[in-house]
C-alpha cells in the first residue's frame, strides 16, 4: 500500500484547483468580445464632472473635454479590446505623444496582486 502524506495531498489538490481556475480564465478572456461604444456626451460629462471634484481635492485646475483626444482614446480603446488581440499593446501602435497608462505581465495573478502592493 502507497502512503501518501497529507501536505502531498493538499499540495496536489491546490495545483489541481490552480490549473482547472487558470484553464477557466483563460478561456473567459479569449471568448471576451470587444467593449460596446457607449461614450455618449452626458457620459463624457459625468466623467469630466466628477474627475474635476477629485481635482479639487489636489488643488488642481479643472479638465475640459477635448473631442479629438476622445477620438483617438475611443480608436485606442477599441484596438486594446479586440477579440483575440494582444497586438494593440504594441509600443509601436501608441501614439507617443499622449499618456497612455497599461500595465500587462505575464505570471501568476497572485504574483502580480502582490507585486502592485510592495511596488506602490
Amino acid at each position: 500500500m502507497i502512503q501518501f502524506s497529507s501536505n502531498r495531498i493538499v499540495r496536489a489538490v491546490m495545483n489541481t484547483i490552480t490549473i482547472v481556475f487558470i484553464a477557466v480564465l483563460t478561456q473567459l478572456i479569449s471568448a471576451r468580445t470587444p467593449l460596446p461604444d457607449q461614450t455618449d456626451n452626458k457620459f463624457l460629462e459625468d466623467c469630466v464632472e466628477y474627475h474635476n471634484k477629485v481635482r479639487t481635492h489636489h488643488n488642481s485646475p479643472g479638465i475640459k473635454i477635448n473631442v479629438d483626444l476622445v477620438r483617438k482614446a475611443k480608436q485606442r480603446l477599441t484596438e486594446l479590446t479586440a477579440f483575440n488581440k494582444m497586438d494593440g499593446m504594441s509600443q509601436t501602435k501608441r501614439d507617443t505623444s499622449l499618456g497612455e497608462n497599461i500595465y500587462h505581465g505575464t505570471g501568476l495573478m497572485t504574483s502580480g496582486i502582490s507585486n502592485m502592493f510592495t511596488r506602490y
